[in-house]
């Protein structure tokens, strides 16, 4: 949405909201130990389809007039608008997923590079659906004779997939201004127990977690420290369940308490003023 979309946070916001009530929604009929009945016939918990609608829905409503009027003329959809940016106006992005039966994690990318490739030959809902396929919750997803699972598997947090695309792609030198990093809180650490139903919850925990990936980067680039900016309320935020749509008021609670916080506060004023050196330096 920020990236190839180029939409505002405001608008983001809504329309995450949105789609999350869509697409979270278990059906009518249900009962105890379901979902881990699920688990074991190897059942998603939510629909791909639903998931689906709900991408295209956006794109029809979000795409630049520009772009939606050069795919009617083209024959095609607005929801079948392709990765690869339109004209000049897409920031650069990238969503990290992982190739079926392999750890190899994929950079479905909006753009050509000089080394690593070129833009993901895929739509817009596809490259979407492919990085939420997380195991358990959503299905996978075929894009051009691949089978592709959330990216998340491998990098959940792909702090150390982008510190890799840009060196590949400007050079191992090249300089970074600086780099923000969102958090989605800090569990505890515990153990899975034995119980299948611990275990599992154990497992779900880790598959979304992004600590881990947070403290390989930090222990990996120690000379970039004055550059990473983690921004991450780390009270009850990791309590709320991925799918638990009718907690996101309590996630942006959470985060307001966040950004107002005396530590909150530094971080983002620090890592603003970089950013404001740097347009004074490049103009951009």
């Amino acid at each position: 949405m920020l990236g190839r979309l180029r939409m505002d946070l405001i608008s983001c916001k809504e329309a995450y909201k949105s789609l999350s009530e869509n697409i979270f929604r278990r059906v009518w009929w249900t009962f105890p130990g379901k979902g881990v009945i699920d688990i074991l016939r190897g059942a998603p918990w939510y629909s791909g389809n639903a998931l689906e609608a709900a991408i295209k829905r956006i794109l029809s409503e979000r795409i630049s007039q520009q772009e939606k009027d050069e795919l009617i003329r083209s024959g095609h959809s607005p929801s079948e608008a392709r990765m690869r940016g339109f004209g000049r106006s897409s920031t650069k992005t990238f969503v990290c997923a992982v190739i079926d039966k392999s750890d190899i994690c994929e950079r479905l990318r909006t753009y050509d590079t000089g080394r690593n490739g070129s833009a993901a030959s895929c739509t817009i809902w596809q490259a979407c659906r492919a990085t939420s396929a997380a195991p358990l919750y959503f299905p996978s997803i075929e894009i051009n004779d691949r089978i592709y699972w959330d990216g998340g598997m491998n990098s959940n947090n792909p702090i150390l997939q982008v510190i890799q695309e840009v060196r590949s792609e400007y050079g191992r030198d090249a300089p970074f201004e600086a780099i923000v990093s969102i958090g989605t809180g800090k569990p505890p650490r515990v153990n899975p127990g034995s119980h299948v139903l611990s275990v599992i919850k154990y497992a779900i925990k880790e598959m979304t977690s992004t600590e881990k990936k947070h403290e390989e980067f930090v222990s990996s680039y120690p000379d970039l420290e004055d550059q990473y900016f983690r921004l991450n309320a780390e009270d009850n935020l990791y309590r709320v369940d991925l799918a638990d749509w009718k907690r996101l008021p309590q996630v942006e609670e959470i985060a307001n308490n966040y950004i107002t916080s005396p530590q909150g506060r530094r971080e983002i004023l620090t890592c603003a003023k970089k950013l404001a050196k740097r347009r004074d330096t490049t103009g951009n």
